[in-house]
């Protein structure tokens, strides 16, 4: 599975909302018979990167994306086995 978009609202952020997502996110993967969920996170982000770490996913390389404004072309892969 690939997550393109995952935002927490500002307002929310620092309650544990990312965590309750993400654990969905992960719940719909297995049940549809995924092996590993792939993210991939603007480079600059610390705040983002540190959550994806922390939630057990791998950094896997990078990606540039042309058609993305000046400074926010770099983006960093993560990955995480969900193989039991």
């Amino acid at each position: 599975m690939v997550i393109h978009a995952f935002a927490i609202s500002p307002a929310m952020q620092g309650l544990s909302q990312g965590k309750y997502l993400l654990a969905f996110c992960e719940d719909v993967a297995k049940k549809r018979g995924c092996n590993s969920i792939r993210i991939d996170v603007f480079s600059e982000n610390s705040a983002s990167l540190k959550f994806w770490e922390r939630s057990g996913y791998s950094f896997r390389g990078e990606i540039r994306f042309a058609s993305k404004p000046a400074g926010h072309q770099r983006y960093f892969c993560y990955e995480k086995s969900l193989a039991h």
